[in-house]
């Protein structure tokens, strides 16, 4: 008896350690990959569509081991399955190399992950329904550990950003990681090895008959559920930046649903949870139609809030349909695949359909019908009733998105043009049309990235965030030099080109085709400048890299590259801020873009203007803040100049004052940054 229960012990430990190292790993890898595609928000959906498909795959591995190796083998051959895992990570995977130039980022992306971590996290990810498996052989609650396998999923995402992110590096995290698949393994060989005593009479476990059905509604409760986790997680990350913080916030709400449903069902209570729900939604509408710029800390909590009871309640039916423990690999294999397809719905087929992110609207009038439907299958002698009340419900819904998104478009705002890609939805809206004050505007995920006043004559002025009072107007306008070198990384409207005198050359990077496109088509900032327009489509830094390697120096350079509302990190780290610096000339000036509505990015430059000082440079960090002018589509601008040109220094002072903060200077490097340091 004694032995049975620490064998069971071990069992849950295992699971345990492997479900927390499969979600450790999601945001290490995710934020290592994170600058080779421009920062952008995107890089973390399609990291979850490349995990969810990998999970998948281990739980199909799974099935098979159940149903084609006896079951006091299954543990050993799962530990060598282990052990080739970790042979092909640390001495095979290395030797691929994937081209993201020629193949969409979409694709490259998937394949560098599958490639590093592909077969471990499939090993890992049938550790789940395998030891619940075995752990069910002599037990009558099996699926209770899978509330605990999701507790260890949820504590290594709540861990990463308050324990990991901010104190330990990249490289060091994938070390550690490595170390603990290798005490998995371990951990594996023990389990399997005492399995080698069970009998072969308790091989034969009762199946239960699963018809397609029940197999076709499990799908689609999961799919509903992971489709609104990929939406929630897009109009976090786009709005405000591509953080692990709120890449996790939402799928740790997911992960606690499972935890909710599986560990207690008798917890589950539908009315309760239908509440809980209106009440998000009700949030979301008020979140549409306001007109005010709504506390970060509300938006986030609105979204979770709806997110986390629509998953209860897609979760929690499936609950109440599970199979007895002989389906239960085949009952995983439904939830994973309808995870698959609702992330692949959202991932894959929403930016090919959709013209912009209504996934999220769309997903909850489609939870409305289908927890209508799954209600009224319980309540028969409310059958239509229920169908009825629900099915008016979501129409409601519907008719009341659609009227909130087209009084977002007044009368006098045309769109002349809409992009949807990996990098986002761009869209060219003509506002004022008839009028002496009518403009186009590039509008990147909501987000103002470039405006120009039609009439001929006013054409050729730059606004926004950009105008002659701002602080990179200052810096374009007064540098002293003839025939300039800048460099810009972030191309927009190509509103900056109108500084350009002749004998200059302004060099543009800029990562989304799209972007190009807009500036080429709708704004004529680019044909009408005086300067050499060259365009390099590649991420700001690595071509500043090879600029660098090719000795190209220059009098400016620029930082205006925005993911949503935020500068993608990679390009503020120290590593980033020495590359500048080494590209500048003596008296050069470095212009960085810090307009932001949640987050202060001041102290990271505060700290890399400090190292240079210790360095033995003399340079000054002015930070010139601009209002708004609406007559002439002028917004209010926060930048920050460093550079020691006298010249310069001397027109910066009188429109701008020196870098200021109540926050001390913070550290960030490519190894090591944390966005999260910058809210306390």
């Amino acid at each position: 008896m004694r032995k049975n229960r620490l064998n069971k012990t071990l069992q849950m430990i295992t699971l345990f350690t492997g479900a927390y190292l499969i979600f450790s790993i999601q945001p290490t890898i995710a934020k290592q990959l994170l600058p080779s595609y421009g920062g952008a928000a995107s890089v973390w959906i399609t990291c979850l569509l490349a995990f969810q498909a990998l999970l998948l795959s281990g739980y199909c591995y799974a099935h098979a081991l159940r149903m084609l190796v006896e079951t006091r083998y299954q543990g050993l051959v799962h530990s060598t399955m282990v052990l080739a895992a970790i042979f092909f990570t640390v001495f095979i995977s290395p030797l691929f190399e994937i081209d993201q130039h020629n193949m969409s980022a979409t694709l490259s992306l998937g394949l560098q992950l599958v490639v590093s971590v592909g077969l471990p996290f499939i090993a890992l990810s049938a550790t789940s329904p395998l030891i619940q498996y075995w752990y069910g052989l002599d037990n009558d609650q099996p699926y209770r550990l899978y509330a605990l396998s999701n507790a260890g999923s949820l504590l290594a995402l709540l861990s990463y950003p308050i324990l990991v992110e901010p104190f330990i590096g990249l490289s060091n995290q994938i070390s550690i990681w490595q170390y603990g698949i290798c005490l998995y393994f371990c951990m594996s060989v023990v389990v399997g090895y005492s399995m080698l005593s069970i009998k072969a009479d308790k091989t034969k476990e009762p199946r239960a008959t699963i018809t397609f059905a029940d197999g076709g509604i499990w799908m689609i409760l999961a799919a509903t559920a992971s489709f609104l986790l990929v939406a929630t997680t897009n109009a976090l990350t786009r709005e405000v930046a591509p953080i692990p913080f709120l890449w996790l916030l939402p799928l740790s709400l997911y992960l606690l649903s499972f935890i909710f449903t599986f560990d207690r069902p008798d917890w589950y209570r539908r009315l309760p949870l239908l509440l809980g729900m209106a009440v998000g939604v009700l949030g979301y509408l008020y979140l549409l139609q306001s007109d005010e710029n709504l506390s970060l800390p509300l938006q986030t909590g609105i979204y979770c809030l709806t997110l986390f009871f629509v998953c209860i309640l897609c979760h929690g039916e499936i609950v109440l349909m599970r199979p007895n423990k002989g389906s239960l690999t085949t009952f995983y294999l439904y939830i994973s695949s309808g995870g698959v397809i609702g992330t692949l719905l959202a991932t894959i087929a929403s930016p090919f359909i959709l013209p912009d992110y209504f996934e999220f609207p769309i997903g909850l009038v489609f939870t409305i019908l289908l927890i209508g439907y799954m209600f009224s299958r319980s309540y028969e002698q409310f059958r239509r009733p229920l169908l009825t009340a629900f099915s008016a419900s979501a129409l409601l819904l519907a008719v009341s998105f659609v009227n909130i998104e087209k009084r977002s478009f007044p009368k006098n705002v045309v769109e002349n043009a809409n992009f949807r890609s990996f990098y986002g939805v761009l869209k060219v809206l003509e506002i004022g049309t008839g009028t002496a004050a009518a403009h186009r505007r590039l509008y990147n995920d909501g987000i103002n990235h470039g405006s120009q006043l039609i009439a001929k004559q006013y054409e050729a002025i730059p606004n926004t965030y950009f105008s002659e009072r701002s602080g990179v107007g200052v810096t374009l306008n007064y540098y002293p030099a003839k025939q300039r070198r800048i460099g810009v990384i972030g191309l927009g409207a190509g509103t900056l080109a109108a500084y350009g005198r002749t004998g200059d050359n302004i060099d543009f990077f800029e990562i989304n085709s799209d972007s190009l496109t807009a500036a080429e088509n709708y704004f004529s900032y680019l044909k009408n400048s005086q300067a050499h327009i060259n365009i390099t489509m590649a991420d700001g830094r690595l071509a500043l890299q090879e600029n660098f390697d090719a000795g190209i120096r220059y009098d400016i350079l620029v930082i205006d590259a925005f993911s949503g509302d935020a500068i993608p990190s990679h390009l503020l780290t120290e590593e980033a801020w020495s590359l500048y610096w080494d590209l500048l000339k003596e008296d050069g000036a470095l212009a960085i873009h810090l307009s932001n509505k949640y987050i202060d990015l001041v102290p990271v430059a505060e700290h890399h203007n400090q190292m240079r000082r210790v360095a033995g440079y003399q340079h000054e960090l002015i930070q010139v803040q601009s209002e708004d002018d609406p007559s002439w589509d002028i917004s209010s601008a926060n930048w920050l100049i460093e550079t020691n040109n006298p010249v310069l220094l001397k027109a910066l002072r009188e429109k701008g004052t020196n870098a200021q903060s109540n926050k001390s200077p913070i550290k960030w490097t490519d190894d090591k940054s944390s966005v999260i340091t910058l809210f306390f």
